[in-house]
């Protein structure tokens, strides 16, 4: 007798998955001017962390509302959507930080 296989994970991006990683990427970007032109005073933290926590709010409110008038009945992946968007997020600030240092 043989045991059944499990499901593979598969990993297929959809729009929303490489929506959101753009949109981390732009993220990124806007961070880093942010931090280079008030040259790393509290004051850049703050105005970067009030845009990146508005943006990030932003955009999954957005794929919320574009899943949920598709009449999707799944729920929608907004863990997923995060994850993407700190990925885009890290991964434009690391190019960045790469170019500039």
């Amino acid at each position: 007798m043989t045991k059944p296989r499990a499901k593979a994970l598969a990993f297929s991006p959809t729009g929303s998955l490489l929506a959101s990683v753009a949109a981390g990427l732009v993220f990124g970007r806007v961070v880093m001017g942010l931090a280079a032109r008030h040259h790393g005073s509290t004051a850049g933290l703050v105005v970067s962390l009030v845009f990146l926590i508005a943006a990030t709010m932003s955009v999954t409110l957005f794929l919320v509302h574009w899943h949920a008038q598709h009449r999707r009945t799944e729920p929608a992946p907004i863990q997923a959507w995060v994850v993407a968007l700190g990925a885009g997020l890290l991964a434009s600030m690391h190019l960045d930080g790469m170019l500039t240092g």
